[in-house]
């Protein structure tokens, strides 16, 4: 199984660090991928055994480690969840929560509950919870493909519901 886990670029993600760190003790057979963000302490997690580990990857090294991923554990950023969504790449989400520092608020939390409710993603809150379940999730997962069609169709209905939503506040 190779894995590509990426945290985003704007702040620490020392949940997804804890992920990682499972994931390679308990599944020593897996290739982990690690884009771990900022001021992750990648001295540490460079001594886990993954086959790389970066606070940042280039644009060219990124989109390897994407396409050579069997599955992509990522954090509900857009810019990868739509990635994933267009490339039909297999994902799972794991939302910065603002409670742990992780972002400004948790407009994370309601783009994977969009996205996991209009696309069936799996979408995980707890450390523990991803990694016990993650090897049956693998099991069933399935490549998600959309047509650019439907894919632009999609974004401008959760465009316009995220409107709506912003309006009512």
């Amino acid at each position: 199984m190779n894995v590509f886990v990426t945290a985003g670029t704007q702040f620490p993600f020392s949940r997804l660090d804890e992920v990682v760190n499972a994931l390679v003790t308990i599944h020593p057979d897996w290739s982990v991928t690690y884009q771990s963000g900022p001021d992750s302490n990648v001295e540490v997690l460079s001594k886990l055994p993954l086959h790389k580990v970066s606070d940042l990857f280039t644009s060219d090294d990124f989109r390897f480690y994407f396409d050579s991923a069997d599955l992509v554990i990522t954090h509900a950023g857009m810019g990868n969840v739509i990635t994933c969504l267009e490339k039909g790449k297999p994902f799972v989400m794991f939302p910065r929560l603002s409670k742990y520092g992780e972002h400004r608020n948790n407009h994370q939390v309601d783009s994977a509950n969009a996205i996991s409710k209009i696309y069936s993603i799996p979408t995980f809150f707890s450390v523990s919870e991803l990694v016990r379940e993650l090897p049956e999730i693998i099991q069933t997962l399935n490549s998600f493909t959309c047509s650019e069609d439907e894919l632009s169709l999609e974004r401008k209905k959760f465009a316009a519901g995220l409107n709506d939503l912003l309006l009512s506040l």
